[in-house]
C-alpha cells in the first residue's frame, strides 16, 4: 500500500485493476495516521522521570555493540528534509540547498535510536538552528531546564545548532589544529561525542531504509498530510522497538559526513551568554582533560 499511495502510477494501476480511486486511498490513509496518533502519541515522549533519563544516559556511556565508551547524554539531535511535491503558491520558499523542494524534520532520539521528540513542518529551506529556535525544546524545554534535564542532563548536536549549557556541540576546527594537549584532549572529545551522537542517524537511517514510503520523494501536496504521516511513521519506529522487532540495517544514504564546525564568532554572535555557558560546559565534560581525569 506504501507504494501505491506514493506513486502515481501505483494510483492509477489500483484505480484501474481494482478501482479504488486516488481520493479513497488518501481517506484511506487519513484515517490510518490519525488511528496512529491518537492511539499511540504517547510512544514519542520526552524523558522527565528521573530512573529514565539516568537510563538512557547509561545506556549512551555503555551501551551494547559500542566499540569505546561515550558521553552521558539524554538525547542526540539532528535534522532530516523530506523531498515533497512542489507547492502551488510561495513553492521556491520550500526548495533548500540541493534544489529540492523538502520539509525539514528535527528529532531527538534516545541510546537505543528511540525518537522522545520530533519537530516537523519547517521548510527544507530553513536552516537547522533557525528550525531549533521555533522548536519547543528552544522555546519550552530549556526555558524549564528543571523540569526538562532532570539530573543536569545535556543533548549533542552537530555543529549546526547553537551550543549552550543543554545543547553540546563539537569543538570547532580551529581548537583542535596542532599538537597541544589542549588540542589533543578536543579532537578526542569530538571524536567521542560523534559516537555516541550516531544513535540518531542510526535512528534516521533504520526509518528510511525500512519505509521507503519516506525515503526518496513524498508524492503528496498537502503539507499538513505529509505532516501528519510523517508522525505516524516515527510513532510506528519507536512501536517497532517497543515489540523487540528485529533491528533494520540503516540505509547506507543515511551515514553521516564529516562534521565542520562554524567560526567561534558565527555562534557566539547568536547569543553570547548561553554560548560562554556552553563552552564553559563543555569542558567540565570532556573526560580527556587533565582536570577531569
Amino acid at each position: 500500500m506504501n507504494r501505491a499511495i506514493n506513486c502515481h502510477v501505483g494510483c492509477r494501476c489500483s484505480h484501474l485493476t481494482i478501482e479504488v480511486s486516488h481520493g479513497s486511498y488518501r481517506n484511506f490513509t487519513q484515517r490510518f495516521v490519525k488511528a496512529v496518533v491518537n492511539t499511540y502519541k504517547d510512544l514519542i515522549e520526552w524523558p522527565k522521570n528521573e530512573h529514565r533519563v539516568a537510563e538512557i544516559k547509561n545506556g549512551f556511556m555503555y551501551g551494547e555493540g559500542r566499540n569505546a565508551w561515550g558521553l552521558p547524554a539524554v538525547g542526540a539531535l539532528d535534522g532530516k528534509n523530506f523531498v515533497i511535491e512542489s507547492e502551488t503558491v510561495h513553492a521556491e520558499d520550500w526548495r533548500d540547498c540541493k534544489g529540492n523542494f523538502s520539509m525539514k524534520l528535527m528529532a531527538v532520539c534516545d541510546d537505543k535510536s528511540k525518537f522522545t521528540y520530533i519537530s516537523a513542518g519547517n521548510s527544507g529551506r530553513s536552516h537547522d538552528a533557525a528550525a531549533f529556535n521555533l522548536s519547543e525544546i528552544a522555546t519550552v524545554a530549556m526555558e524549564n531546564h528543571g523540569e526538562y534535564f532532570p539530573l543536569d542532563g545535556y543533548i549533542l548536536a552537530d555543529s549546526a545548532y547553537p551550543l549552550s549549557h543543554y545543547i553540546i556541540v563539537p569543538y570547532p576546527a580551529s581548537e583542535v589544529l596542532g599538537r597541544s594537549g589542549g588540542a589533543s584532549a578536543k579532537k578526542k572529545f569530538n571524536k567521542i561525542h560523534s559516537s555516541t551522537r550516531k544513535a540518531v542517524e542510526r535512528a534516521f537511517g533504520i526509518l528510511v531504509s525500512g519505509r521507503r514510503f519516506v525515503s526518496k520523494h513524498i508524492y503528496i501536496k498537502d503539507t499538513g498530510d505529509i505532516v501528519g504521516i510523517i508522525i505516524a511513521y516515527y510513532i510506528l519506529h519507536n512501536l517497532c522497538i517497543e515489540m523487540n522487532d528485529p533491528v533494520l540495517e540503516e540505509d547506507n544514504d543515511e551515514t553521516s559526513n564529516v562534521d565542520v564546525a562554524r567560526p567561534d564568532s558565527f555562534i557566539q554572535s547568536v547569543n553570547s551568554t548561553a554560548y560562554q555557558n556552553g563552552r564553559i560546559r563543555r569542558h567540565s565534560i570532556n573526560p580527556y582533560f587533565p582536570s577531569q581525569q
